[in-house]
């Protein structure tokens, strides 16, 4: 878990591991995740998912699945997904 091995109330340590730039959707739940100072365990349970997902999604090694955008999307609070151009 990146909670358990991050101290949160270490800001430079957080800055270091926190990606710069968020494209995919697990980039976007850790950025959320950190700001707000929850534990991943946490984060899946409000996703509806086991907490082994959250990992594979921020760390890049899974993707998420469709049926878990609309939670995904509430818990961030937005939709991270590119606008569409016409």
């Amino acid at each position: 878990m990146v909670a358990s091995r991050i101290n949160l109330n270490d800001s430079r340590r957080l800055a270091e591991c926190n990606p710069q730039e968020h494209k995919t959707f697990g980039n976007h739940i850790w950025k959320v995740s950190l700001d707000r100072k929850l534990p991943q365990g946490y984060v899946a349970q409000i996703i509806n998912v086991e907490a082994l997902s959250i990992t594979g999604w921020e760390f890049e090694h899974t993707k998420s699945q469709v049926q878990f955008c609309p939670y995904i999307f509430e818990f961030q609070g937005y939709d991270p997904r590119p606008k569409p151009t016409t």
